[in-house]
């Protein structure tokens, strides 16, 4: 990324669902989307839920010049991200991946049997994600990015960062622009003009289904926004005339 600064990077963040098609947009993509955005980076979202063709993929990573390129993806999600990660590299062989969401999380090390992952992001992933980008244009040392994991170029053997700490204030996150997802109108067509919202992250519990897990990534510690800031979201989104009902998507809602 030589010559290139935050405000001349792209970034490109890809949902790779081509297996199961969901009512409701990734959160996880939608949250590191519009925390980038809120720091003024050129984002650009290409999400597969509803156009799973990997020609029309390669087309707009063609189109992107993405110079750094985000995938979020769970464990059954994993050969379809892997399959579009091939895609970036033929395309844009200069192009970064980074590789984050469950599936990295609790997988670091195992990520890097694909070639073409140069990073993981480790757990919750918008402050670890802006801070790679900065050290990626500033070239700084790669060891001052907390929650990151990556292979040392010397001997290609992996290494893995110390942990972050969860945000401790969820209200430090924006709230979401659902504008960045350039398909919002058929997730909303899909859901009958819902959307997800989120008030808390983090759970107590140490159930088999989410555990470990949902740990490595939001921690066993609750947060939580403020009721005014989740009010205030909710007024927003249906001024904008976008939702006619909503979901809380908590990991622990009741707790």
């Amino acid at each position: 990324m030589s010559g290139k600064n935050l405000d001349s990077l792209k970034v490109v963040l890809v949902y790779p669902n081509t297996v199961n098609r969901e009512a409701f947009p990734p959160m996880g993509i939608a949250y590191i989307a519009s925390y980038l955005y809120q720091q003024g980076i050129s984002v650009e979202i290409i999400d597969l839920n509803f156009e799973p063709d990997l020609e029309v993929f390669r087309k707009k990573i063609v189109l992107s010049m993405a110079d750094v390129i985000g995938f979020s993806y769970t464990s059954p999600l994993a050969p379809s991200a892997y399959r579009c990660m091939e895609i970036c590299k033929e395309e844009l062989p200069g192009t970064v991946v980074v590789a984050g969401g469950p599936h990295p999380t609790i997988v670091p090390h195992e990520s890097f049997d694909n070639q073409c992952i140069d990073y993981v992001v480790v757990g919750e992933g918008e402050v670890t994600f802006l801070e790679l980008l900065k050290c990626l244009v500033n070239k700084d040392s790669l060891l001052k990015v907390q929650g990151i994991c990556y292979r040392n170029g010397g001997d290609n053997s992996i290494i893995q960062n110390v942990p972050r700490e969860a945000m401790d204030s969820l209200d430090k996150l924006p709230q979401i622009n659902w504008n960045l997802f350039p398909n919002i109108e058929k997730y909303l067509q899909y859901s009958g003009n819902a959307l997800p919202v989120m008030t808390s992250r983090g759970c107590p519990y140490s159930c088999s289904f989410c555990q470990p897990t949902l740990d490595k990534i939001f921690g066993k510690k609750l947060r939580y926004r403020s009721p005014e800031k989740v009010i205030q979201e909710l007024s927003d989104l249906k001024k904008a005339n976008l939702i006619k009902s909503f979901v809380f998507q908590d990991d622990t809602f009741t707790v």
